[in-house]
Formats: C-alpha cells, structure tokens, sequence
C-alpha cells in the first residue's frame, strides 16, 4: 500500500475515482469519430494489437500517408490538452513525483507496473496488455512534451523526467554491468545493490541514488513482483531503477539477477529450463515434477514429461537418485549403483564409520530407504562390521 505520510495531496494514489481507461475514453470524446478510430486502433486502446498505418488505410480506403496526417492531428488536439484536463495534469504530477522518487529515469514497463500498483485501479490479468497499450499512449503521445523518451544501447525502452540530467545514472548503469561481467556470477538484488556502494559512481552522488521514499513502493508491487527486501529496494529505488532498466543485466524467474544473455537469465531451451527448476528447487525431484513446474514459471511453450526425462537421461549434469527422480550431479549427487556409493564413501573415508554417519552421507548423494543401506551393508562379502559396531570394506 502507498505511504499515505508522504505522499503529496494532489497525488492520483490518494484518490479512489481515477481509471486510467476512463481518462482515455473522455480524451478521445474530444476527436472526431474518425480520429478517435484511428488512434483507438492505430496504439491498441481497445485490442492488445496495434494495427499498422496500411491496415487501417485499407479499411477506410485511405493512403498510409493519410492516415498518418489523420493521426497526427488527432495527438495534436489531444496535446493541447495537457494543461486543461484537471485528471490529465493530475496524472503528469504523479509520473513526476513517481519518477522523481526512483532517480528521475524509469524502464517503461516497470513505471506502468508501478503506476498501476499504487494508482489500486483493479485489473483482470486480460486486461493487462490493453492497459499497458493506453498507459504508454498517454505517456508517449499526449504528454510527450513532459517526460523525454530514453533509447540507447545501454537502456531498455526508458522514460525520463524532462530535462534530467541521467550521466550518474548511465555510469552507474555501465560500471554495474562491468563488475557483473568481471566476476562472471549470478546475484541476489541485495548483493547487485550493496555491490554498487563500492563504486566510485556512487560515491560521488549518493545524495542522488538514495530515494526520497515518498512512495512505498517494493509493498505496492508486492502482488506484482518478487520482492525479497522491500526496505532495501524503497531505499535505493534509483538503484533498482537502472537495473530494472539496463539492458544488459536481467532478473531471472527465481530473483537471481546476472548477465541478460546468460542461460541462467534468460532461458532458451528445455535443457536450460531443467536446470533452472533444479537448481531453485535445491533437491531431487520427479521428471514429471520437474515439468510441472516448468509450465508453472515460464509460460512461452509448454514441456512435455517425456522430453524433460529424454533430457535429464542424456545430460551429464544430472543423476538418476530414484525411479524417475534426478538431482544436480553439481550438488553432490552421484551416479552408480547404491552398493558402490556406499562401497565409495567408505573408501574415501579411509576409517571406519557407524550405521548412521554412513547412511547420511548415502542420502546426500542418493535417495534410498535406511532399510535399504542396511540390507547393503549386511553383504559380508563387501563389508565387515567391527565390534564397535562401525563398517568398514571387507580385505
């Protein structure tokens, strides 16, 4: 919820009737019929697709040209109007205070996102990609003289505050990227923030890169996204801000942040998938478990049971540990029969060990029933019990 102390009073999250839709709707009353058709279908304002120039000519038997005249006349009325609509300006006064909070420069979606978890406008998750479409055609087309579009090989597709001067915040952004690559690891969002109080960029404009809080942001999102420290991210929202925003740095589906072409990242086949999942779940699991959760996160094509188990039998990185269950050979996990792990732990222990101590370190590598070590253990042509009571191999 938004932090009613300090919030500004003329802020759009102190009030309970603003609808971003119905700001939309009573603009485009201001158009002609044909103006408003067009730019309803031309930015997707009622339909999650835009249409392009050609469509929409073909359709009313028009040029691409003319339709683009017809379009910019209509933004242009709707501009005019930028210091008139009492909602309109309320809604440029709180992207401000917003963006002012978060550094004064914001990745696109995470302003909308933002903007619609503290705005509490309840939404079908349907309607998601429609709202995107009409929050970006107010941001973009009707106030586009107040917020500065930011596009650059560095940032994803960014708006900033106008006349904000962002040089802090790219070089944060760079130097952030260049330790990442350097170390050549995976982070947690605590670890990329506190890994940027050693920069000399941060240093030289802490003032800048410490937020104001006027906004409790991380619990706003928290139905959102995956917030793990809502204090350190309202904090140094500008921080999170240029992460959120830099293109070469990306949050996986599990909180882990790194390098945005990494696999662990950005997953681009059911192998690295597999993995993932694995690696989260930090235990064995079925094949069938295994692709469950694989539709569960990433919803791009779904996975099928035995094209994850064709996957996990060929690749090395996994060991069988039970009847169609695998592990992470990486987390210690081994491959081979029960009888030679325990035959190995003994060998490697090089003395002596108990029932119990031997039976821990089987379930570390392997999932098995004490009763089963114990029938392997009973195998006295391998084994010899002491009479302390402690296993060793037999001479």
């Amino acid at each position: 919820m938004a932090n009613q102390t300090n919030q500004s009073a003329d802020s759009i999250f102190t009030t309970t009737d603003f609808s971003l839709f119905k700001l939309v709707k009573k603009l485009l009353q201001k158009l002609n019929p044909r103006e408003r058709e067009i730019l309803i279908r031309r930015f997707g304002l009622n339909d999650p697709k835009k249409q392009t120039l050609e469509q929409i000519g073909s359709s009313y038997g028009l040029t691409r040209e003319r339709v683009r005249q017809i379009e910019a006349v209509g933004l242009k009325k709707l501009q005019a109007l930028r210091d008139m609509e009492k909602q309109l300006i309320l809604l440029r006064d709180t992207l401000d205070d917003l963006l002012a909070d978060n550094g004064g420069l914001m990745d696109k979606e995470y302003l909308e996102s933002s903007f619609l978890a503290l705005s509490h406008e309840g939404l079908k998750e349907s309607q998601r990609p429609i709202y995107r479409n009409n929050f970006d055609f107010l941001v973009s087309k009707v106030l586009v003289d107040d917020f500065d579009p930011v596009t650059s090989d560095l940032f994803n597709d960014a708006v900033k505050l106008k006349y904000q001067a962002i040089d802090h915040l790219e070089k944060l952004a760079q130097e952030l990227v260049e330790q990442v690559r350097q170390t050549r690891r995976l982070f947690l969002l605590e670890d990329l923030i506190k890994l940027s109080f050693e920069l000399d960029v941060f240093k030289d404009n802490a003032d800048k890169l410490v937020s104001a809080n006027k906004f409790d942001l991380a619990s706003a999102l928290a139905g959102y996204e995956n917030f793990q420290d809502s204090q350190l991210i309202n904090k140094y929202k500008p921080i999170y801000s240029v992460l959120r925003a830099t293109r070469h740095l990306e949050e996986n589906k599990f909180g882990v942040w790194g390098e945005a072409d990494l696999p662990e990242i950005r997953p681009r086949t059911i192998a690295d998938k597999i993995y993932l999942v694995l690696k989260n779940a930090n235990q064995p699991l079925h094949f069938r478990e295994i692709t469950e959760r694989i539709n569960q996160i990433f919803t791009d094509k779904l996975a099928n049971p035995a094209t994850v188990h064709n996957e996990l039998i060929l690749d090395s990185r996994y060991v069988l540990v039970g009847r169609g269950v695998y592990a992470l050979k990486e987390s210690g996990y081994q491959a081979g029969k029960a009888v030679d792990i325990v035959t190995r732990i003994l060998r490697q222990a090089r003395h002596p060990l108990t029932k119990e101590e031997i039976t821990k370190k089987v379930l570390e590598q392997r999932l098995l029933k004490p009763t089963t070590i114990n029938l392997i253990l009973s195998n006295k042509q391998l084994f010899q019990k002491l009479p302390d009571g402690t296993y060793t191999l037999k001479e």
